[in-house]
């Protein structure tokens, strides 16, 4: 994120001498549910209910046993935000991009306190993101630009799933300019001879073409994974790269910014201000009033430093846990029929089954939706919807319950409300 990164290596060995880290490149893997209940809100020691302190990229010193504490700060170590890929990395180039900031320690520990604790929000990872003036197929064109953000977006999907699991929910994308080689605007601003020339060929990439490559990587994200797309920037940087018009309206992406920041680690935040005045500044139309304003590294990024690493405020009421497992359905009668989607597991994130039923052959019947689990031992089997005869359309249906330990789900349609188990089941996986 963004830093000083010309300090980069001297931090680094210092930071993993103390941290007892390494700068492996990380390696997570995606959830296959669809997040659906909120983070549970035990003791953290920030402040008010519900926000916890965090940090991302470089290591910082976690040390005694779980559950974990924040180092220099009291209560929980809330979470951990590790860089999955960069572009100049991914692309090979020299310089001083050439770099994967990552914390296995702090991730592992992180997934610790989420897991077992119920603390924090876990592990999450963000794409340090080259924008179209470093594309290797640059032509100026929004279709092009969209194609680029898509294979970024593939790119940080399959890096997310070769490794060992994330907690957050959502994919961040770090737009930034971080002022070193081989382009010191990630190409948002510039088009370079190519992308690990360091030269440029023209200073300005239209905002239009910035915002196509933007979309692309979101709706990759969203069209590929359970996962929401979000954006790691500035109020400055955002306009700088997409300027204040129609480009830059960003009111439904979850955000993480980074403005103000202190040096003071006792001038740590409570909510979304520092102690001595200063408040979270978001961007794109955004507030910290928004429920898509979700983060704030508020210390030790950009040459702030405070001599340990880069610490985070999250807002974990404003987290969603990501489910452990999801499946399709789509069980028919000579009536009608279901088709749709169940996910289930995670951390007390219960069931949810949404999707479409509908009759479009029998005027004289409605059809009904059950569903069939086992929880805690007893079998249950629930009507959570139903639908009328309609010649064309469907009745849309999401129905939720909370909870652990849901298994053997199956789902069935039925021409009668007499019960469960008049038609053929099928099961979610």
């Amino acid at each position: 994120m963004r830093r000083s990164w010309h300090a980069i290596a001297a931090a680094l060995a210092l930071v993993l001498m103390l941290a007892g880290g390494s700068a492996a490149g990380a390696t997570v893997t995606t959830g296959s549910g669809r997040a659906i209940t909120a983070v549970q809100m035990l003791p953290a020691g920030d402040g008010p209910a519900g926000f916890w302190w965090g940090s991302d990229s470089w290591p910082i010193p976690v040390s005694g046993s779980a559950p974990y504490s924040m180092p220099r700060l009291s209560g929980a170590y809330g979470g951990y935000i590790g860089m999955t890929g960069n572009w100049a990395y991914w692309l090979g180039c020299g310089g001083q991009e050439h770099f994967l900031a990552y914390s296995a320690a702090n991730a592992a520990q992180a997934r610790t306190n989420f897991t077992k604790y119920h603390r924090g929000i876990g592990y999450g990872a963000y794409w340090f993101m080259g924008g179209p003036g470093v594309d290797p197929h640059y032509n100026g064109t929004k279709a092009e630009a969209s194609a680029w953000g898509a294979r970024q977006a593939a790119r940080a999907l399959q890096d997310i799933a070769n490794g060992g699991g994330i907690n957050e929910h959502v994919v961040w994308m770090d737009v930034e300019l971080p002022g070193i080689t081989p382009a010191p605007d990630n190409g948002w601003n510039s088009v370079y001879t190519s992308p690990c020339s360091g030269v440029a060929r023209t200073h300005h990439v239209p905002a239009a073409v910035d915002r196509a490559e933007f979309n692309a990587f979101a709706n990759y994200v969203t069209s590929h994974s359970t996962y929401q797309a979000g954006v790691y920037s500035s109020p400055g940087v955002w306009t700088s790269i997409f300027g204040t018009g129609s480009a830059s309206s960003i009111p439904n992406t979850y955000e993480w910014t980074y403005e103000p920041e202190t040096s003071s680690l006792s001038n740590a935040p409570h909510g979304w201000c520092l102690k001595s005045g200063g408040c979270a500044a978001f961007f794109g139309g955004q507030t910290s009033s928004s429920p898509y304003a979700l983060m704030w590294q508020w210390s030790g990024g950009g040459g702030v430093r405070n001599g340990v690493g880069d610490f985070d405020q999250i807002d974990g009421g404003r987290q969603l846990v990501p489910p452990a497992r999801q499946g399709s359905v789509s069980p028919r009668t000579s009536c009608g029929g279901f088709n749709g989607h169940v996910s289930w597991g995670g951390d007390s994130a219960g069931i949810h089954v949404w999707g479409e039923l509908w009759n479009n052959h029998c005027s004289k019947a409605r059809e009904y939706l059950y569903v069939s689990y086992t929880k805690g031992g007893t079998r249950y089997n629930r009507q959570i919807g139903t639908a009328p005869y309609r010649s064309a359309g469907s009745t849309g249906i999401s129905w939720s319950a909370r909870g652990n330990s849901y298994s053997t789900i199956s789902v069935d349609v039925c021409d009668n409300n007499g019960g469960w188990h008049c038609g053929t089941p099928q099961s979610a996986g």
